[in-house]
Formats: C-alpha cells, sequence, structure tokens
C-alpha cells in the first residue's frame, strides 16, 4: 500500500505533540518515492513505536511504527545517535486538541466487546474468623497488644509499631474476641 500524504501520523504522533521532530509521513513519502531522506531516517530515533501512527490515524492501513521501528534497529546497529541539542522540544499548540479518545482507540481496534465488567455482588461476604499477621511488610513485625480472651472491634488497634523501627500499625479487620496469638499471628473470631 502506499502512503496518501494525509499526514494523519504525524499530527496525531505523541512524540510530535511533545515538540520533538519527528514526521513519519515524511519517512512514508521517501520510502514510497524511493527518494532517501537521511532527515526522516534519522527521525526514526526519536520514535517510541507506541502505535497510534498505524493503529489509529492510518487510513491506508501501512504502518510508519515497523518502519521506524527496522530503520531504530538498522541505525542502532551502526551507532548512529540522535544529535542531541540540548533545548527543550516545545510542545506543539494543537497538542490539547489532538489526543485520542481511548474509547475510539479501542473501536478501531474491535475490543469493545471485551470493555465489560462485572456488578457488584448482591450479598456481602462477612467472615466469621480472621487469622490477622503481625507482620505484614519489610519492615519490622508489630508488637502484639492483644492476649488470648479478649474483645475486640473492627478498627481496633491490635499490633504497635516497635520503638524506633520502621513498621505498620495493625488493627482489628472485624468485631470478635481473640481465639489465640501465636507465631506472629492474632486470630480473630465473631463467636469467640
Amino acid at each position: 500500500t502506499v502512503c496518501c500524504q494525509c499526514t494523519h501520523c504525524t499530527e496525531l504522533c505523541p512524540r510530535n505533540l511533545l515538540g520533538h521532530s519527528i514526521n513519519p509521513h515524511k519517512l512514508m513519502r521517501s520510502l514510497s518515492a524511493l527518494v532517501q531522506d537521511p532527515r526522516a531516517r534519522m527521525e526514526a530515533l526519536l520514535c517510541c513505536e507506541c502505535g497510534i501512527c498505524e493503529k489509529f490515524a492510518c487510513p491506508m492501513g501501512i504502518s510508519p511504527r515497523e518502519v521506524n521501528m527496522l530503520i531504530k534497529k538498522e541505525l542502532m546497529k551502526e551507532g548512529v545517535r540522535w544529535p542531541a541539542t540540548g533545548e527543550e522540544p516545545v510542545n506543539n499548540p494543537m497538542r490539547d486538541v489532538r489526543y485520542v479518545p481511548t474509547k475510539r482507540l479501542m473501536q478501531r481496534l474491535d475490543v469493545l466487546k471485551y470493555d465489560t465488567h462485572p456488578g457488584m455482588p448482591e450479598e456481602r461476604f462477612v467472615p466469621e474468623r480472621v487469622a490477622i499477621p503481625l507482620a505484614q511488610h519489610i519492615g519490622a513485625p508489630a508488637q502484639c497488644l492483644v492476649k488470648e480472651g479478649d474483645r475486640v472491634a473492627k478498627g481496633d488497634l491490635i499490633g504497635e509499631i516497635p520503638e524506633g523501627a520502621l513498621g505498620a500499625r495493625i488493627h482489628a479487620s472485624i468485631d470478635g474476641v481473640v481465639t489465640s496469638v501465636e507465631d506472629g499471628v492474632v486470630r480473630i473470631s465473631r463467636n469467640g
């Protein structure tokens, strides 16, 4: 397929919108006309390979991303690097109005049928008993503040950070009675 030079790939290119001098349509033109454009070839180094040019922008269904990717590999083998000037790129003034809408991209890729979300279950699961480890992080394990037989409410502090240590406080996740404290685990049961 031949590039029709509509420039949509360049207009929607995220790197171009950020102010980088990448013009995928010029690269495609140089390929189709068999005219070597060294500047367009170098611009392949700026491609982030996001695929917007081929999956969304191109009405001809050709792939500037793949061409950029192949040229970039070639240039990297040759040891060619982008000549950085040290200047910060200036955003394209059209950047804020050329974002690709996610739903339209999903529609174009024919994946909207997979964008389904199950509803929340009607019943809430309420556990009868829980086992809460006092070491739930990379820091020091919490020091237990409860003992077997203690009654606790949901949210009560059951483990405190040791003095001068990096750690996290541990809280009860249900109302109930502490049935055991062993091996660094506090077990709580609703019925005691």
